[in-house]
């Protein structure tokens, strides 16, 4: 029998786009005679939860781990709260940091590695050589970030025989917010050896993006498959757009300082003093966590009045916030790896059908997908919206398009025949 273990920080009720990738693909993998089992840890910390996943998964059988992570630490250090999440990616949020605050960024970054989960790597060994006794699991997934899940996978294939795929939906070293954390010449090196020997023994390695695989390439000196994110067909199956007199930009996920779209907010800036549609209908709406310096800028071009910011919503009611979306914003990470940034609510904003407005390189990943769809349009981060073209995406309106290389479960089939293949 086909039985694999999926290796993975990230699952229901936790939330946010590290859930979405492994949560539809076990199902999926299930429906294609895989016996599925889930190892996952019961108490970790996530950004967001959203209970409403847990229907989903029901049926897939998850071996629950207890895993101990130094941010109850680092809050008391900090001053934070519980119920505030810790998010690698906005480390500039707070630029003045106190020193003890300093001391504390320095000690996750040169004694944690390769991220904060790593005092879950050798219980979670032990627990699944354990597990595999009785399972008798023939292959095992291991997705990362946080890449402590690849080291997991790692210390098992050493011990048990037994096919390893990794799956990579970030990058280890080349992520953008690896800079800037205050690591020492030893500890990059250590992350670089780390990286490149998990890409070189699996089985088999998955990227979600074209560069990422030719990255990783170059450093393992291996051919690196290439299984992108995607959209849940049930999720956009009864999809209808709903009629609104706004004319609503809408954003979804975390929006930080390399995220900033400043040329974009300035446009808006300067059509809603002349267009007066603009001027009277315009609303933002942001989902997700956002920078400080976003909503300087926001107020800077003086869109107060039009913004609207909600922390979290379920997936079910972005989905549902999608439908009264006239223009979905995508602005990519302006960092060294930008064209090899496919953010995964790039596939949603695409099953909605709705114009699309991509900040990025032109020669990017995502430009690539996208610039075949006559209603997006893609501006780079220093060039200046220009009206003409946004309004051509506009007035091509809500646009049927053809997903089926997007759509999850044709990607699961994906997985296993490259589970099938090793």
């Amino acid at each position: 029998m086909k039985k694999v273990l999926i290796i993975t920080y990230y699952w229901p009720p936790n939330g946010g786009t590290g859930v979405q990738r492994w949560m539809h693909f076990s199902r999926y993998l299930k429906e294609l005679g895989w016996d599925v089992t889930v190892f996952t840890p019961i108490n970790a910390e996530s950004a967001v939860i959203d209970t409403e996943l847990l229907h989903l998964v029901n049926g897939i059988k998850v071996y629950p781990s207890k895993i101990w992570e130094p941010f109850d630490i680092y809050r008391k250090i900090t001053g934070k709260k519980k119920s505030q999440r810790i998010q690698t990616g906005f480390l500039q949020e707070n630029k003045k940091l106190f020193s003890l605050e300093k001391f504390s960024l320095w000690i996750r970054a040169n004694v944690f590695i390769p991220d904060a989960k790593m005092l879950w790597i050798r219980p979670a060994i032990k627990e699944i050589i354990a597990l595999q006794k009785e399972e008798q699991f023939t292959h095992m997934i291991s997705t990362g970030p946080p890449h402590s899940t690849h080291l997991i996978a790692a210390g098992v294939k050493e011990k048990i025989k037994i096919k390893w795929l990794a799956d990579f939906r970030d990058p280890w070293t080349n992520i953008d917010w690896f800079p800037k954390l205050p690591m020492t010449k030893k500890t990059i090196a250590k992350h670089k050896y780390l990286e490149s020997n998990v890409l070189k023994n699996p089985d088999a390695v998955v990227a979600v993006t074209f560069d990422m695989a030719i990255e990783f390439k170059e450093i393992a000196n291996r051919e690196i498959q290439v299984v992108t994110n995607g959209f849940a067909f049930e999720d956009f199956k009864n999809f209808t757009s709903k009629k609104s007199n706004k004319l609503l930009v809408f954003h979804h996920g975390s929006l930080n300082a390399d995220r900033n779209p400043v040329k974009f907010w300035k446009f808006l800036g300067e059509i809603t003093k002349t267009n007066e549609d603009w001027k009277n209908n315009l609303e933002i709406q942001l989902v997700g966590a956002v920078d400080i310096s976003v909503l300087q800028e926001i107020e800077k071009n003086g869109l107060l009045k039009y913004l609207q910011v909600k922390s979290f919503m379920p997936h079910s009611e972005v989905i549902e916030a999608l439908s009264y979306a006239t223009l979905c914003l995508l602005p990519l990470n302006n960092t060294p790896n930008a064209k090899g940034i496919m953010p995964n609510k790039l596939y949603e904003y695409l099953a909605t059908g709705k114009p699309i407005i991509v900040i990025g390189p032109k020669d990017g990943d995502t430009a690539g997908v996208i610039m075949s769809f006559e209603n997006c349009c893609v501006f780079d981060f220093e060039e200046d919206i220009e009206y003409l073209v946004l309004r051509e995406c506009l007035k091509k309106g809500e646009i049927s398009h053809d997903l089926s290389m997007f759509n999850r479960y044709n990607l699961a089939v994906e997985i296993d025949k490259l589970l099938q293949s090793l």
